[in-house]
């Protein structure tokens, strides 16, 4: 009512509804207020909106019918620019597109914003916020367009929570989600509250109103940003609608600073629309023309700059930070999964939380003085000095930020809350939920259970949770004190790495100076988690303690950053009062110079100082320049009367505080008491509740605490105290407003003013404000514990007496509880203390068992805190007052840990003992051995009696004080453990639970009680088997009854005390203690989880695995860093350094020169940490046993064998106190290895000599002990020392022993050992260096004890000795009979059905591996029905008798044979078999040549097998296993066949459809080259560049050279291939003849190319040269082509001056022929090698022409060969026979005869013709030379010629040339000074080098160089189907080394990849070319390129490098 009556005084326009009147209904008729006001008639908005968007109560006409305006036409185009342009930017709901919403018109959009910003600066000028500025909060009138605000806000609560979806968001229905969605979009950045550093002020109005007007531009009701709750809010912080500019800027600092500004420039665009309407100008261009906006801004509202001065430095370290934590999770994220890290809204990339936090930095400028963060390896650190401030705030949702305040009320309230921020995210994007539950479930485990500790303070988690089915309740199992703090900071820890593994998280912790001691445990553990978390904290560093231990919490991670923030420089502060006041930086420099000397430089005391400068009026705003003006003499002087010494100190702004009006001061005193974060109604409640009076009737005194109800009674005049308080602390900045009915302070430091000054009231007026507050928060549902917690500590004398006293003390013990079992142990024991003082006189008589509870929850947590002796004080109280057994037992529990945590065992023992008795269990703690083996043996036989599977199913205990004294008895042996005793009390203890248990039931603790029996069963008794059982029943039990902390303790006690003589492996251990650190996180038991359980694991590995003892050294140190956070008091954690230790010193890492300095590191001196002990530990005798017992395995491996045999006495001789430990007895080994090495050496005394001897002696006989239950773990130890000792003794068998001693640690996988036993048996070697050879049967067992071998070997000859012949003689057949099928499943079938007959089993099946490494069912049968063959997989967990399934599974794991006359007998089946009558049961593997299992048989029955049939079946598996295996392996290789041969077929598929495809390519390459071609000479762009032509042969000259076109052999082949496609049989021959001389330099050419082909028609040859036309130009002709060739050729031909035609006849062939006109072409080159082939010539014609003889069956060839050879002798032969009978002709008339041409391509003729004139006694042909012509081909794949050589024959290749075959003749003649050819690059050389080259390809060597392996191979198989013999390199420098490796000429040629890494083919032959040059080879290599790139420049690329040839991938036959 006052805010309204106020704007309509304001302004007489009316901005606002008139009020009318107001109206107060009375409390019994509806207790509220009335407010009549006029109506304004339809709303006009209606019309533009949808209904959704508008105050029902003021829509349009339910018609809503359209109305024109006369701009609607004009403005038409502008409206359809601004549809268009926003196009996609949302789409309409479908219940808003029911009717279409008009476009609000341009000049109706400026006149409503015009009168809309109006109304805003009348509301800004008062003072006031909108804050809620939407559609729904104006009226446009209809008639008189008069705009006025109608309503101011209707939200009750926030829609957005620290820039995540309040839980109204999330939990909105269907319907209100859009309601929901529309009102988030016209948030400000600001409001979205994930930018704390922004306040909301009145430009947080301009950009809602921004939005409205977005809108109404855009129309239909678009919003500018579309999706989910979450993506919104982050859209409104990150992005920006287009095209609005200053309106809708991100930082208030860019938008529009005031209302007026943005109504000016709204009229200005008024205006010059209305001159463009106006304007006569057909061209108007724009509708509003361009001009600068916000020139008539004014900066009145006095601001402060949001930007960050003077931290470009520690912002660009921060963004490095963060950019390198995004690599790095993208990096892991892409390991991880295989894809790339998602970036989108809700995780975001590094880039974008760079400017997130860039963004609040520079938003901010005070706050604590540190900032750190961490990323797995990276931590980054940032420290200041007193008062400085970086505090990183982000919109983005990798940021989330936890607050820690002193006024914290709640536990862990700052990280749950970012818990909650982060879920809040997390529950809009399914798919990041969905995994994030996954990997929560997986992490967690079985501490999935405590979860609900979490719900509290996350709610979220809880709705998470249910939303994937998953229901937890609150765990109720009670843990120590310690470990429920450990408990939840391990889940809580666990729940951060799931985030963090999810996606991209920081973490930023402000404030870490106001942490509690809990928060800070719970930060240090997160700190130190492995996780990929980034982390900020900010921390005062002048609080040194905190400081300090911050330092601490960092210090184990590497490398971290520390950032020292340094006071605002003066150009800083100088840039700051510049933009506030908006002056340059020159006319504020002396009030900068002022606020700089009086702040210091902080940057908080800047802002404040000039904030008040503003609010005292000596800053003013001046209208006309549009700035801040100011007096620097009023300033000075009005300093001069408030100076301040420390601008930092608290005193001034509590001053400035004192200096607010009285309704402001009293607002902020009450809202120090609420906190960091408050709600403005509890606050305004508590102000005017106090400021009420009259109130006098019970029920609104009552009443008065309903925050509710008590509303109207404080209502009682218009104007309230605390609404004015709330404006002025709002206006003047102290709060800000974070929700619609939140509020928080603006600062730290007026917080802490606030308190100060509440602080200074007296302690009655705070005793009296806490308790209205706690009375109030008691009222409300539900009650908040912790906050009521909070403030009754500031009441409790007033408490006292108030009639609620006791309903408040039970809400302190809630909320101690509750804080007790989330691990906030300081929280809780204020709580109870408080608790304590609202006690009343006699609290013993009115409520005895809640005193009790109080008082001995008091005692834990001064326990806890170390503080001992209050503890026994409350403690002698309880005790007092205790009268029920249970308490009495409980108070001296509580005593015994008192003296139990000092390390006074004694004491501790007894008042347990004490305890126990008050229950009624006597035990005696010095018991006789005489009476522990007496109880054994009454306890052993009533296990036996009742049975294991009888014990584990006995019921809960019912009786309380059975768990109570099961937990004094583990107490018991827990204390005798550490307690350096005798053993039989710990023993005694056990087999007394096991007697109550029989007694009374199970309790939690009942299977530790087990575990403390088995000293006796199995040490003493030797009772191995037996005390396994114990234990494995004890495992069960914990299980079944157990809470996580009993299962993580019988899991570790079984490994430390049971697994080293189990029958099995201690390796299978390792998953069992992963388990117990598990459970031991759930259960907080950090003693047994990390302490025990992790270093367990580290021994195992370290035993089995000696080879990664490197790998173990990091995470052994990381467990030793884990215990010492945790604290290094504690005996357990000697244990792991001495683990530690041992890791190190065989791993190299310490410093092993001398014995004393032998577990010396940098960090660790030994000597120094066993001071330690022995000072600290009350049980360092038993401790150091332990410590010693590594000791002595690295004193040995280190070579101090003398320190080693000495110490290992005193292992021996402390053995019992770890009864059952493997570590002794490893560590007694060491020791006799150690003993017997000092006795080598031959120095001792007789005396030493003697003990040492008696020594290894006991050590032999304790460790063999265990020899028999657990060969595999035992054996290898025993085998060993026995070696040794017998290489002292010069045993002749020493060898066999070590070999045996080698065999057992390789087979067990004992790394150690086996490396110690190779290196021991190379020294008798020189003892035994005479003995040759040793021989023996059996290598594994020859020589090793009589326990080793019934472990590993059966007596064969006893089972053959009870079988007669005929069951042999059955078994050979049975054997024959099976193994004469290979069919793998006949052979199992009839196996199944030979052993169900023999046998008469009932229930007979197979299962054999397959290759996957599974088993699975193979046959089965079930008598009388058939055999099944299970053709189909059946696995073995698909059998239905559990029994059968079990032993099946057993046998296959153990790898032997088992068998049962029962199997109910043995404890391990008794259940199973319990399911079925088929108890007698035996099953059998079945192993290959390889002693690998591939197959067991099983067979059971209802009666037990005979020995008789159980040998049989044994021997005809020995038998049938032969036979089975090659049946397995045959089907292995047939199946394998198979798919090679798919495989084979399918890749020759693949590379006919390559082959088909590369020919398809190459056609159609070739037709687009041919009409290239033609376009070419149609558009006459072809150029002829003549060049040298070798003419020789023709019918006219004998040789010459003719200067033609370079074209010439394209029409050519062109018409040679016409020839050859269209002539099936016959011939093709091609003629060149000189046609016509034309004078000395010319000539007429003329070509025939004639064929035999099927002719032409006349009418085919008229169309023969037309373009794309061929005789058969029909679908379906025989032959293709384009029709182009023949009309190219004829434009060519005709180009170059000639002619072409043709003569044809159809079936009887054609010859086309065409003229050319040429020059001779005559230079120095072509006379020199003519004259070069004339020389040659005279020389072979001296004396006398040489005869030859030419033998040809072509006459083409005859006649071109007496051409060519025309000086000489030439005679034709037309057949070898012919040939032959002219050679007997020579002979007998002695005709010499020189040469011998034939022209045959068979070598065989070649033969016989060599045969032939090579005949004895035969001068004339003694000097014949025979050159063989042929033409080199293939036939399917196989060269047919030029493969080999024969002697006395030149081969040449067809057609031969006269400089070639001139020069053959010289060379064979061997005439001096043969023609040298010329190596001038002409087309005559290259001509000859092609010759030369083609023979030299089909022979030889070939490298290769191609880095694809498929091509590689496919190349490799292509030439070596040639013959050829082929070295294949992977790149050219490869290649290059291998021909250099070989002699030159090695290689015949070399193929070479285009592409390869490392050195490609074009850069290996550039060097390969300038080897041969630099060597001078005789002999160049011939390379090939290989390229798939078939394009002309790679081609002329390879070809200029020096290669020869280039080939296109892939290769086909017959062409390159």
């Amino acid at each position: 009512m006052t805010l309204l009556g106020r704007i309509a005084k304001s302004n007489g326009q009316g901005t606002a509804l008139p009020l009318l009147e107001n109206l107060k209904i009375p409390r019994e008729h509806g207790d509220c207020v009335v407010l009549i006001l006029a109506h304004p008639g339809l709303n006009l908005l209606g019309r533009y909106l949808p209904p959704s968007k508008i105050n029902d109560l003021l829509l349009a006409e339910p018609s809503r019918i359209r109305t024109s305006t006369s701009l609607d036409a004009t403005v038409k185009a502008e409206d359809d620019i601004s549809v268009t342009s926003n196009e996609g930017l949302g789409e309409i709901k479908e219940e808003e597109e029911e009717e279409e919403v008009p476009i609000m018109d341009l000049a109706t959009f400026l006149e409503f914003a015009i009168h809309a910003t109006h109304c805003l600066e009348n509301l800004h000028k008062l003072g006031t916020i909108h804050r809620e500025v939407r559609a729904n909060a104006f009226h446009l009138n209809a008639h008189s367009s008069l705009v006025r605000l109608i309503h101011f806000g209707n939200r009750a609560i926030s829609l957005e929570n620290y820039g995540s979806p309040s839980s109204l968001v999330l939990r909105a229905q269907e319907d209100d989600k859009l309601k929901v969605k529309e009102a988030l979009c016209y948030l400000a950045p600001e409001q979205t509250g994930s930018i704390e550093t922004m306040t909301q002020d009145h430009r947080t109005d301009l950009y809602s109103l921004g939005i409205l007007f977005w809108t109404l531009l855009v129309g239909r009701g678009q919003m500018p940003f579309e999706g989910q709750p979450l993506e919104l809010l982050h859209a409104i912080v990150q992005k920006r609608p287009m095209p609005v500019h200053e309106l809708l800027a991100k930082t208030p600092d860019a938008r529009y600073q005031s209302a007026h500004g943005l109504q000016k420039d709204f009229l200005e665009c008024q205006r010059r629309l209305l001159l463009t309407i106006s304007s006569t100008a057909k061209d108007s261009g724009e509708l509003i023309t361009q001009f600068e906006i916000a020139k008539e801004d004014r900066f009145m509202e006095f601001t402060l700059p949001l930007v960050m001065f003077g931290r470009e430095q520690e912002l660009e370290t921060i963004s490095n930070v963060i950019l390198n934590a995004s690599r790095s999770f993208s990096q892991h994220f892409a390991n991880r999964t295989g894809v790339t890290a998602p970036q989108s809204t809700s995780s975001g990339s590094g880039s974008a939380m760079t400017e997130d936090i860039n963004d609040a930095l520079s938003s901010n400028s005070d706050s604590p003085n540190m900032i750190s963060g961490d990323f797995i390896a990276l931590s980054e650190h940032v420290t200041s000095p007193q008062g400085m401030n970086i505090s990183p705030e982000s919109g983005s949702s990798q940021l989330r930020k936890a607050k820690f305040q002193i006024s914290d009320s709640a536990p862990f309230s700052a990280l749950l809350g970012c818990l909650s921020s982060v879920l809040r995210q997390l529950m809009v994007f399914p798919t990041d939920l969905q995994r994030f539950v996954a990997r929560l479930q997986e992490r967690l485990g079985p501490q999935l259970q405590n979860v609900p500790l979490l719900y509290q303070g996350t709610p979220e988690l809880q709705e998470v949770l249910a939303s994937f089915g998953i229901f937890l309740q609150e765990p109720t199992e009670h843990l120590a004190t310690s470990e429920l703090r450990a408990r939840f900071q391990s889940l809580v820890e666990s729940v951060f790495c799931v985030i963090a593994e999810t996606r991209l998280f920081a973490l930023f912790l402000d404030d870490l100076h106001d942490a509690d001691e809990s928060s800070l445990d719970l930060v240090s553990t997160l700190v130190n988690s492995r996780s990929r978390m980034l982390i900020f904290g900010t921390i005062r560093s002048n609080q040194d303690h905190v400081f300090n231990r911050v330092q601490a919490m960092f210090a184990s991670r590497p490398d971290p950053t520390w950032i020292l923030l340094e006071p605002l420089s003066f150009s800083a502060i100088s840039s700051l009062v510049s933009q506030t006041l908006h002056r340059t930086p020159e006319e504020v420099a002396p009030l900068a110079h002022y606020v700089f000397t009086a702040s210091s430089g902080n940057a908080f005391s800047a802002r404040s100082i000039l904030t008040t400068l503003q609010r005292q009026h000596h800053i003013l705003f001046d209208w006309a320049r549009n700035h801040w003006t100011y007096d620097m003499k009023i300033i000075e002087g009005d300093a001069n009367k408030h100076v301040t010494k420390d601008p930092t100190d608290p005193n001034y702004l509590t001053a400035h505080m004192r200096e607010l009006s009285e309704e402001a001061r009293k607002y902020l005193t009450w809202a120090a008491f609420f906190g960091e974060t408050f709600k403005v109604t509890e606050v305004a409640l508590m102000m005017d509740w106090e400021d009420s009076s009259g109130i006098s009737s019970d029920d609104e005194i009552d009443d008065i605490w309903n925050i509710h109800m008590a509303n109207n009674l404080t209502h009682s005049s218009d104007t309230r105290a605390s609404m004015r308080g709330l404006q002025l602390a709002l206006s003047e900045g102290w709060i800000i407003q974070r929700a619609r009915e939140m509020c928080s302070w603006a600062h730290d430091r007026y917080r802490q003013a606030a308190q100060a000054e509440a602080d200074s009231l007296p302690q009655e007026t705070i005793a009296k404000m806490s308790l209205k507050i706690v009375l109030m928060m008691m009222l409300e549902k539900p009650v908040d514990v912790y906050r009521v917690a909070e403030h009754a500590k500031r009441c409790l004398p007033l408490l006292q007496e108030h009639p609620k006293r006791e309903e408040l003390l039970n809400v302190l013990m809630e909320a101690g509880e509750s804080a007790w079992a989330r691990g906030a142990h300081e929280l809780a024991t204020r709580s109870f203390l408080n608790a304590r003082a609202l006690l009343r006189d006699d609290p013993w008589v009115t409520n005895s068992a809640r005193t009790f509870a109080l008082l001995s929850r008091l005692a834990e947590l001064f326990t806890w805190k170390g503080d001992y002796s209050t503890s026994n004080s409350i403690l002698d109280e309880c005790e007092a007052h205790a009268h029920c057994p249970e308490d009495v037992a409980n108070t001296l529990r509580l005593r015994s840990r008192n003296y139990f945590f000092c390390n006074n065992f004694p004491e501790a023992l007894t008042h347990t003992l004490l305890a126990l008795e008050q229950l009624g269990v006597e035990l005696n703690s010095t018991p006789s051995e005489q009476e522990v083996d007496d109880i054994f043996d009454l306890i052993k036989n009533e296990i036996l009696a009742v049975g294991f599977d009888e014990i584990l199913r006995m019921p809960r205990a019912t009786d309380k004080r059975a768990e109570l004294a099961i937990a004094l008895l583990n107490d018991a042996g827990s204390n005798s453990y550490w307690m350096p005793s005798s053993s039989t009390f710990a023993e005694l203890v056990g087999f007394t639970t096991i007697q109550l248990t029989l007694r009374w039931g199970m309790a939690p603790g009942t299977a530790l009680g087990f575990f403390w029996a088995l000293g006796a069963v199995a040490e003493k008794k030797e009772l191995y088997r037996f005390s396994v059982d114990l234990g494995k029943l004890a495992l069960m039990i914990a299980e079944k009854h157990g809470g996580s902390g009993e299962k993580c303790r019988a899991q570790v006690l079984f490994c430390a005390m049971v697994s080293g003589y189990d029958s099995v492996h201690i390796r299978v251990n390792i998953a069992r203690l992963e388990r117990a650190i598990k459970y031991g996180d759930g259960a907080g038991d950090r003693v047994m989880h990390r302490e025990l359980a992790t270093p367990g694991s580290f021994i195992i590995c370290f035993l089995t695995r000696f080879k990664r003892v490197g790998e173990l050294v990091e995470a052994a140190e990381e467990c030793f860093n884990d215990v010492k956070i945790w604290g290094e008091a504690g005996d357990p954690a000697l244990l792991v350094v001495g683990v530690l230790n041992c890791i190190r010193a065989l791993g190299g890492y310490t410093n092993a020169q001398s014995p004393d300095t032998l577990f010396d590191t940098d960090s660790f001196k030994e000597k120094s940490f066993l001071e330690h002990v022995s000072m600290t530990s009350g049980s360092s005798i038993v401790l150091l046993s332990w410590y010693n017992a590594f000791k002595v395995v690295s004193f040995f491996c280190t070579g101090h064998i003398n320190e080693a045999a000495e110490l290992g006495f005193s292992v021996f001789a402390y053995r019992q106190g770890h009864p059952n430990h493997r570590h002794i007895r490893y560590s007694l080994f060491f020791h006799s290895l150690a003993m017997i090495a000092c006795i080598r050496k031959g120095r001792l005394a007789e005396d030493t000599r003697t003990r040492y001897l008696s020594q290894i002696r006991e050590n032999q006989g304790y460790i063999r002990r265990w020899l028999a239950p657990s060969p595999v773990n035992a054996s290898t130890w025993v085998a060993l020392v026995e070696a040794e000792m017998a290489s002292l003794t010069k045993t002749q068998d020493v060898f066999r022993l070590y070999d045996v001693a080698v065999i057992l640690a390789a087979d067990n996988d004992w790394g150690l050992e086996e490396g110690w036993a190779l290196y021991l048996s190379l020294r008798p070697a020189a003892l035994f260096s005479e003995v040759g050879v040793q021989t023996y049967n059996d290598l594994h067992f020859a020589a090793i004890p009589a326990q080793v071998n019934q472990a590993r070997k059966a007596d064969s000859n006893d089972q053959e000795n009870t079988l007669d012949a005929s069951d042999l003689a059955a078994i050979l057949r049975w054997s024959k009979d099976i193994s004469s099928d290979i069919n793998l499943s006949s052979a199992l079938q009839r196996l199944t059905e030979i052993v169900t007959e023999t046998s008469g089993s009932l229930n007979t099946c197979v299962v054999i591996a397959r290759e996957v490494g599974d088993y699975t069912v193979a046959t089965s049968m079930t008598p009388p029905g058939l055999c099944k063959v299970h053709e189909n997989p059946k696995s073995i967990r698909a059998i239905s008798d559990p029994l059968q399934k079990a032993i099946i599974q057993h046998t296959l794991n153990i790898k032997e044979a088992v068998q049962f006359e029962d199997a109910s007998i043995d404890s391990r089946f008794y259940t199973e078999a319990g399911q079925t009558s088929l108890r007698s049961v035996f099953c059998v593997p079945m192993f290959s040549n390889r002693s690998q299992t591939f197959a067991a048989v099983f067979i059971s029955s209802n009666r037990p097998f005979s020995y008789n049939i159980v040998t049989k079946l044994t021997l005809l598996y020995q038998q049938a296993s032969i036979s089975i295996s090659n049946a397995l392996l045959f089907r292995s290789v047939q199946s394998g066949t198979k798919d090679n041969l798919k495989m084979i077929a399918t890749q020759r598929d693949a590379l006919e459809a390559a082959r088909k495809s590369r020919e398809d390519a190459l056609k159609a390459t070739k037709i687009i080259d041919s009409i290239l071609d033609y376009s070419k000479l149609e558009a006459s762009a072809v150029k002829l560049e003549p060049s040298g032509f070798l003419v020789e042969g023709s019918t006219q000259t004998t040789q010459g050279y003719a200067k033609v076109g370079a074209n010439v052999c394209l029409f050519l082949m062109n018409l040679l291939g016409n020839a050859v496609k269209f002539t099936a049989k016959g011939s093709v021959r091609v003629t060149c003849s000189v046609a016509e001389i034309r004078g000395n330099d010319e000539a007429l050419l003329r070509f025939d190319i004639q064929d035999t082909g099927i002719g032409l028609s006349a009418r085919d040859v008229d169309l023969l040269f037309v373009p794309f036309q061929q005789a058969d130009n029909s679908s379906t002709r025989r032959f293709g082509g384009t029709g182009l060739g023949l009309s190219i050729s004829r434009q060519l031909v005709k180009l170059m001056g000639g002619a072409i035609a043709v003569q044809s006849d159809l079936n009887s062939g054609s010859t086309f022929w065409f003229t050319l006109p040429v020059k001779i072409y005559n230079t120095e080159e072509t006379r020199k090698f003519s004259q070069e082939i004339e020389r040659t010539k005279s020389r072979l014609m001296t004396p006398s022409s040489p005869k030859i003889l030419v033998c040809s069956t072509s006459t083409a060839t005859l006649t071109f060969l007496s051409t060519m050879l025309s000086d000489f002798r030439v005679e034709r032969a037309s057949s070898t026979q012919e040939a032959k009978s002219n050679i007997e002709r020579y002979r007998s008339s002695s005709i010499s005869l020189d040469f011998f041409i034939l022209d045959e391509q068979s070598e065989d003729s070649v033969t016989d013709i060599l045969h032939c004139i090579h005949t004895p006694m035969c001068d004339a042909f003694k000097d014949t030379k025979i050159i063989h012509l042929y033409t080199p081909t293939t036939s399917s794949g196989h060269l047919l010629f030029g493969t080999k050589s024969i002697p006395g024959v030149v081969k040449m290749t067809k057609p031969p040339r006269t400089a070639r075959i001139i020069q053959t003749l010289a060379e064979s003649k061997q005439l001096p000074n043969a023609m040298a050819m010329s190596t001038a690059s002409t087309q005559v050389s290259r001509a000859i080098e092609d010759l030369a080259s083609a023979q030299r390809t089909l022979f030889g060597n070939v490298l290769i160089a191609e880095d694809n392996p498929i091509a590689q191979n496919l190349l490799i198989k292509q030439l070596e189907r040639l013959n050829l013999h082929v070295i294949a390199t992977d790149n050219g420098e490869e290649a290059i080394a291998e021909w250099e490796a070989h002699e030159p000429g090695y290689f015949s040629v070399a193929l070479f990849d285009h592409h390869m890494p490392i050195c490609d083919g074009v850069e290996a032959t550039k060097r390969l070319r300038r080897l041969e040059i630099v060597r001078k080879y005789g002999v160049c290599l011939p390379i090939v390129a290989l390229s798939a790139d078939c394009q002309e420049s790679t081609k002329q690329l390879c070809l200029s490098a020096g290669m020869n040839a280039f080939f296109t991938k892939p290769l086909k036959k017959g062409k390159p």
